[in-house]
């Protein structure tokens, strides 16, 4: 059980993940429009989505010791490039402080490391939305009941992540079995059931292979010097 209170503020701090994760939508579909870079004023529309992005995303960064959760992943991720943190922080308070200098140090700064700095972002991101959508299962609740709370959230948040998450599209796969098994419990031998039992068959390989290398990806992000290291003075730049 959580705390008295627990369960409200990890929803208030949901509600940022999701401004979060609509902020990270609009650059990866900048990224996917077909001759967007090649379109008049694409530096600006970049360095808009990315830093909207990046402030939203320390939002998050900044609630999460407030829910008191243990996530080890998570952890290792914050803990193994504190320096980013603080490009995220100064990034935010560039966003959303007005910065009378067109190039600002708080948007420059983060944009010269963009090669580094994005995969661990979004590996920070695809790792606070696991832990929002396994949130029920924290909980202790199972299968069906699981589905009803993520009904609610988006009752109130207006948002749940979408199956570009591998969590999202894991938890869709073993619904979809679970549901499949259900009706080959029938022994009948139609071609019908021959059919739906090779489909599951092939979702649970499917299933197993994902969860496979979700795992390998989240050992990747424990391991020392995971992440490359960023050469920037922070102390001669402000908040």
């Amino acid at each position: 059980m959580l705390p008295i209170g627990a369960e409200e503020a990890f929803m208030s701090w949901a509600r940022y993940l999701s401004w979060a994760d609509l902020r990270r939508k609009q650059l990866d579909e900048y990224f996917a429009a077909e001759g967007e870079r090649d379109q008049p004023g694409h530096i600006g529309r970049f360095i808009m989505f990315m830093c909207h992005w990046y402030a939203s995303l320390h939002v998050v960064v900044e609630g999460w010791p407030q829910l008191n959760l243990e996530d080890i992943i998570i952890e290792g991720i914050l803990g193994s490039q504190p320096n980013r943190v603080n490009l995220l922080k100064r990034c935010r308070n560039g966003v959303y402080h007005f910065q009378p200098k067109l190039i600002e140090p708080r948007f420059s700064d983060i944009l010269k490391v963009g090669e580094c700095i994005l995969p661990w972002a979004h590996a920070l991101h695809g790792e606070f939305i696991r832990v929002f959508w396994q949130f029920p299962e924290t909980l202790g609740l199972l299968d069906g009941q699981g589905d009803e709370w993520r009904e609610v959230a988006y009752d109130i948040l207006g948002w749940l992540p979408d199956g570009s998450s591998p969590y999202v599209r894991l938890t869709q796969l073993e619904r979809t079995i679970r549901e499949g098994m259900a009706i080959l419990r029938d022994r009948d031998d139609s071609q019908s059931l021959r059919d739906l039992r090779a489909a599951m068959s092939s979702l649970q390989q499917e299933s197993r292979q994902l969860r496979h290398d979700l795992s390998r990806r989240q050992q990747e992000y424990l391991k020392a010097g995971r992440w490359l290291d960023l050469k920037i003075d922070e102390s001669k730049q402000p908040n």
